[in-house]
């Protein structure tokens, strides 16, 4: 059997953008099975529905998506050697005194773009007053499994070195000013 090639045989169809994602899977064999996967599962899990509701016969999801493979320490060939964030380093990114809030998130994650004006927001309005640290979900899974966050984006807020507040998804600015203020 012939290995999948992610770059020669891979296509990117991000199922959010409608549109998008039609014109791109329009051109896969239905007969021919297809590989779906997300960050986490729940973009992939819609992708397979509609496409198995369109006529595509062999659909396999990657069930709790590529964060929860390499969670659980299975094997990604051809990934760029960029070394994660240990968790004795983001401990030295707390600070001992003052407040941090940390942001678990991923470029490639829609609602942590939908978040993105409202921490660039918060950065302006609060300069000074918090310390901001990024996790990035797809490179930091050992971290985010140490940090008990298995969803993005989340955000935790530590005052002092110790976590007083967290929330997971998309929320507004004024509910993270309330978080930086406790």
């Amino acid at each position: 059997m012939e290995r999948f090639n992610l770059l020669r045989d891979a296509i990117f169809g991000d199922r959010q953008i409608v549109e998008e994602f039609r014109n791109r899977v329009q051109y896969l064999d239905k007969t021919k099975p297809v590989y779906v996967y997300c960050a986490a599962g729940s973009r992939s899990k819609d992708a397979a529905q509609w496409m198995r509701s369109n006529g595509y016969t062999t659909i396999y999801e990657l069930t709790g998506g590529f964060i929860k493979w390499k969670a659980e320490n299975k094997p990604v060939e051809g990934m760029p050697e960029i070394k994660p964030m240990t968790m004795e380093a983001f401990t030295a990114e707390l600070a001992a005194k003052g407040i941090t809030l940390v942001d678990i998130g991923a470029e490639w994650c829609a609602p942590c773009r939908t978040m993105e004006p409202v921490l660039q927001s918060l950065q302006q309005e609060m300069a000074g007053k918090y310390k901001l640290v990024r996790i990035d979900a797809g490179r930091e899974t050992e971290l985010m499994k140490q940090l008990k966050a298995s969803e993005i984006p989340t955000f935790i807020v530590y005052k002092n070195g110790k976590e007083v507040w967290r929330k997971t998804g998309v929320i507004d600015l004024e509910e993270l000013k309330k978080a930086i203020n406790r």
